[in-house]
């Protein structure tokens, strides 16, 4: 199954938005959102219906510093 591309397909897919917030690595503004796993995600700011749906670590400089060690 792709990823949601809209925020309306996000909704269909069983995400629910949470709050907004800043990332606590780059600064830039964040849409937290629970996966239909129940897993949070962050996700970069959309307008309704004109931005895509983007997972914010696709996107942050500083996305290495949040990955747990393996």
């Amino acid at each position: 199954m792709p990823f949601p591309q809209t925020q309306d397909e996000l909704k269909s897919a069983g995400y629910v938005w949470q709050n907004d917030a800043t990332c606590k690595g780059c600064g830039a503004d964040i849409s937290w959102y629970k996966t239909p796993k129940g897993s949070m995600m962050p996700m970069d700011p959309m307008d309704r219906g004109a931005a895509p749906a983007v997972p914010h670590w696709s996107t942050c400089p500083d996305r290495d510093t949040f990955r747990k060690a393996k």
